[in-house]
C-alpha cells in the first residue's frame, strides 16, 4: 500500500512532521509559492494561514486540481490591515468575508485553534474543525532557574505588544534593578525596539534575535517570568510552553 504524500504550505512544525512520518506519511514542505501542478500530486495539501489575504489565497481559491485541502486558519477571524487593532474595521470585515465566500465556494476544511472561531465558522456554514496546538514534553520541561531573576520576552510584533516594551521595561528596572530581560525573535519592528531597550539598558537587557530551537527551550526553561503583553491571540502557544516550563 502506497504511503500517503502531505504537502504542509506555510506551516512547519518539526515534531509534527516527525510523528506523521512515524505513523508512515511522506511530509513535504513549501513556503509559499505552488502551482496545479505542484499540488496534484499529493494526497493531502494544508495551508496554514496566519496573515492577512495576500495572493497566495488568489492561487489557492483560483486551483482547478481536486486534491483534498485544508485551510489552517492560524490568524484573527478579522485580519490586521494597516496596523489597525478594531475588529469592527469596515475593510477587514469584508476582506474576511470575501475568504469565508471563496471557503465555501471551494469546499475546503478549515482548521481552527480556539472554540470561538470554530462557532463563527460553523455558523457561516463552513466545513470546519477545532483542533488546539499541542506540544512535546519532554522537549518543553523545566530546568533549574538561572541564578539572576530572568524575563524572557518572545515575537517582537506589534500585536504580541513589542511597543509596550518601552513602557514596562523601565519600570520594572525603577523597581528592581537586578531584573534581567531577554529579548528573542525577530522582526522590523521589534528589533528597533530591541536596540534602544539594549542601548539604555546594557546590563539588564539581553538580545538574541535568532536563537536555534535548542538554545531557545534551554532560555525559556530557565527563566523566571514569560513576558506577554499580546494584543489578541487565536491560541498562544508559547504561554502553553512557558506553563510546561513551569513559567507564570
Amino acid at each position: 500500500m502506497s504511503k500517503y504524500k502531505i504537502l504542509f504550505i506555510n506551516y512547519k512544525d518539526d515534531n509534527l512532521f516527525k510523528e506523521l512520518r512515524n505513523l508512515g506519511y511522506e511530509v513535504f514542505f513549501s513556503q509559499g509559492a505552488f502551482k496545479d501542478e505542484i499540488l496534484k500530486q499529493y494526497d493531502i495539501v494544508y495551508f496554514g494561514k496566519f496573515v492577512p489575504p495576500t495572493f497566495d489565497d488568489l492561487r489557492l481559491f483560483s486551483s482547478k486540481v481536486r486534491v483534498p485541502l485544508i485551510y489552517g486558519w492560524h490568524g484573527d477571524f478579522l485580519p490586521i490591515l494597516f496596523k489597525l487593532n478594531r475588529p469592527s474595521n469596515r475593510a477587514q470585515a469584508f476582506i474576511a468575508m470575501a475568504k469565508v465566500f471563496g471557503l465555501r465556494l471551494k469546499r475546503f476544511t478549515v482548521h481552527v485553534l480556539n472554540y470561538d472561531q470554530y462557532r463563527v465558522f460553523a455558523k457561516l456554514g463552513l466545513n470546519v474543525v477545532y483542533i488546539p496546538l499541542g506540544l512535546d514534553t519532554k522537549l518543553f520541561r523545566p530546568k533549574k532557574k538561572f541564578h539572576e531573576f530572568t524575563v524572557v520576552f518572545v515575537s517582537p510584533r506589534y500585536q504580541k505588544g513589542v511597543d509596550l516594551l518601552m513602557k514596562i521595561v523601565p519600570q520594572v528596572i525603577r523597581r528592581e534593578a537586578e531584573v534581567k530581560f531577554v529579548l528573542t525573535g525577530r522582526g522590523f519592528l521589534g528589533s528597533k525596539y530591541y536596540r534602544v531597550l539594549k542601548e539604555y539598558y546594557p546590563k539588564n537587557v539581553e538580545v538574541l534575535e535568532n536563537l536555534p530551537q535548542k538554545e531557545f527551550l534551554n532560555i525559556l526553561s530557565r527563566s523566571h517570568v514569560l513576558l506577554f503583553p499580546s494584543r489578541r491571540e487565536t491560541f498562544g502557544r508559547i504561554v502553553l510552553e512557558a506553563l510546561a516550563c513551569e513559567l507564570p
